[in-house]
């Protein structure tokens, strides 16, 4: 199939539900254009308050179910507030059907997609997580997961069929007795890799913050007879983040003994299928494992970019090729994470006079690290 990804706006500013439901008639006009919606995300303005976060959440799930019924895209609603003046943005993936049979279904309340063809299989699955946030890294995290898990078991996949995979820590960057709560997801990760995935490589990722407590997860997981089709790609100036030294892991370790690191790979290459895929993981100013650019905006913003083309490198794809294809790598969309407000401009400015007019969505995060100001993750579809 071949995927497109669109970044709605509402048209006018309003409050979230007024700006959501703008939003809502920009999607299902697209949808009548013949597009099969596969995923949305969601974001939402957002302070850490519960009550209302859930209530505004359960509005926007009803009107997406009742609205687009038996093609229900999954979905996650985030609180991460977009570059203002909007309340909501969405990025949209939507298919051109090229002979799969796409459906919904459901886990519980929570809907995901399947796309089956012949022996291939592929699912996207968004906002996993209670729907009571629980405050608890830990446990909101097992939670996440043991979901997730359950999901691919029903579906007959597993762990190891994980490509791409999003992760959403509220607080990322606080401690609750001595640990931090990006450590302690990354616990978490590890103990369900460790038992539930045997590949020798991670999937691409990334593990972000969120203005409200608990954690969510979304994923895209192939199962295909071709076991040669998903590459890792490293980036020669920095350490695989599976390899980070203990000095730059935070906090005190959960149990005795080690932290656990990060377990996933810079870049994943996906030969598969008419549409090869670039999934670039979220990357941010880092050289070696020490974060560039303290305290300037511009400077992490610079060196981001250049993290991102050593791995977007047409040569590097054409080497991992068994075939030595030359290739073409075009952006399909780009998501920007920033620290703080007043970083906007600074990053769009430096972000679109590198990438263009590529569909992208700045978004008000924290980042996995204290000294980190802003981190950009992208898909980019690689012609050959």
């Amino acid at each position: 199939m071949r995927k497109r990804c669109i970044i709605t706006k509402p048209l006018s500013a309003g409050n979230t539900d007024e700006e959501w439901k703008d939003c809502l008639l920009q999607l299902n006009r697209i949808r009548s254009g013949g597009l099969r919606p596969l995923k949305f995300n969601i974001f939402i303005e957002g302070d850490g308050s519960i009550s209302p976060f859930r209530d505004i959440k359960k509005k926007i799930a009803d009107s997406l179910t009742s609205t687009f019924t038996d093609c229900t895209p999954t979905f996650s609603i985030s609180a991460h507030p977009p570059e203002s003046p909007g309340k909501v943005a969405v990025e949209a993936l939507f298919a051109e059907p090229t002979g799969e049979i796409i459906e919904t279904c459901f886990s519980g309340s929570l809907p995901y997609v399947k796309a089956t063809s012949g022996s291939k299989k592929e699912l996207w699955c968004c906002g996993i997580g209670s729907d009571s946030p629980v405050t608890d890294t830990t446990e909101a995290s097992h939670y996440a997961f043991e979901t997730l898990n359950n999901i691919l078991r029903n579906e007959g996949m597993s762990m190891n069929n994980i490509v791409r995979q999003w992760n959403y820590i509220g607080n990322i960057l606080g401690r609750n007795n001595g640990h931090q709560n990006y450590q302690l997801f990354n616990e978490v990760r590890h103990h369900y890799y460790q038992k539930h995935r045997t590949t020798p490589w991670y999937p691409s990722a990334t593990g972000i913050g969120m203005l409200s407590p608990g954690t969510l997860i979304d994923f895209y997981a192939l199962q295909s007879d071709d076991n040669n089709i998903i590459i890792p790609l490293n980036n020669p100036n920095q350490v695989k983040a599976y390899e980070y030294g203990q000095e730059v892991l935070v906090g005190q370790p959960v149990c005795t003994g080690l932290k656990n690191s990060p377990k996933f790979e810079r870049a994943v290459l996906l030969l598969h299928g008419d549409e090869p895929t670039l999934f670039i993981s979220g990357t941010a100013s880092i050289i070696g494992q020490v974060t560039l650019g303290k305290g300037d905006v511009e400077q992490q913003t610079r060196i981001t970019i250049e993290n991102i083309k050593k791995l977007a490198d047409p040569l590097v794809v054409t080497d991992m090729d068994e075939r030595k294809r030359p290739c073409n790598i075009l952006y399909r969309n780009i998501r920007v994470y920033v620290k703080n407000i007043k970083d906007f401009g600074p990053v769009r400015d430096i972000c679109t006079s590198h990438f263009g007019e590529v569909p992208a969505v700045y978004l008000l995060s924290d980042i996995c690290r204290d000294d980190l100001l802003m981190e950009i993750e992208a898909e980019l579809s690689v012609i050959f």
